[in-house]
């Protein structure tokens, strides 16, 4: 008898912009209820501060696999706000932020 499989979900790589300004990054499985959570000032110590609320989602991409999404999230990081601001413009333009290898 073989197992039952579950259904496959996907895992997702987004970037917030806060109300002060700056940037989060992180990754779900379930956008729209994390960013709800988000601005209920839930979950991530970054955005508990009301000064950073309500955060709004600028970019979002579907990755191949949680390890995949967690490379994009760890690269983006380390980049710098200008490259951040132009990855998010080109991303908003219909360019891909290829999560699929990195």
């Amino acid at each position: 008898m073989t197992k039952p499989t579950r259904p496959k979900r996907s895992w997702y790589f987004y970037v917030l912009q806060c109300a002060d300004g700056t940037f989060y990054a992180g990754i779900t499985t379930n956008p729209q209820s994390r960013l709800l959570l988000h601005n209920a000032g839930k979950g991530a110590k970054y955005l508990r501060p009301r000064k950073r609320r309500p955060a709004s989602m600028v970019m979002l991409c579907r990755c191949a696999s949680r390890s995949v999404a967690l490379r994009a999230e760890a690269r983006f990081k380390k980049l710098k706000r200008r490259d951040k601001e132009l990855i998010i413009f080109f991303h908003g333009t219909g360019a891909r932020f290829h999560c699929t290898r990195m």
